[in-house]
């Protein structure tokens, strides 16, 4: 689902950091973490905030401090089942707890990104 680069898109824990932190229930296949963005049958993007897909243009990614380079290129059937937002426009501030290098911290084992 994530592709080939799936590996460079996370930011995984030191294991002496290990205990700093506590497991929860795995995520599934079809949840996407708040502040991913991708393009999805077009040239469109979107950044998903709580499961809702909220369209960005170019400038609102950039404005946002989001790297191009991580944005993804997902089936339509991967986004399916968010729902649909109003537009991101200029900054948003629940955007501002995403690394903005692309990457994500996932602490759920057996979860690729």
């Amino acid at each position: 689902m994530w592709g080939s680069a799936w590996s460079k898109r996370v930011r995984d824990l030191d294991v002496s950091q290990f205990t700093n932190y506590s497991v929860g229930a795995p995520l599934s296949t079809s949840d996407l973490p708040s502040g991913f963005v991708y393009k999805s049958g077009g040239n469109e993007m979107n950044a998903v905030l709580n499961n809702v897909a909220h369209p960005m243009t170019d400038y609102d990614r950039r404005l946002n401090g989001l790297m191009l380079p991580f944005v993804s290129t997902v089936a339509p059937s991967t986004v399916a089942s968010l729902s649909s937002g109003g537009a991101v426009n200029g900054y948003n501030g629940d955007l501002d707890g995403v690394l903005k290098d692309g990457s994500a911290l996932i602490i759920a084992p057996a979860f690729g990104v």
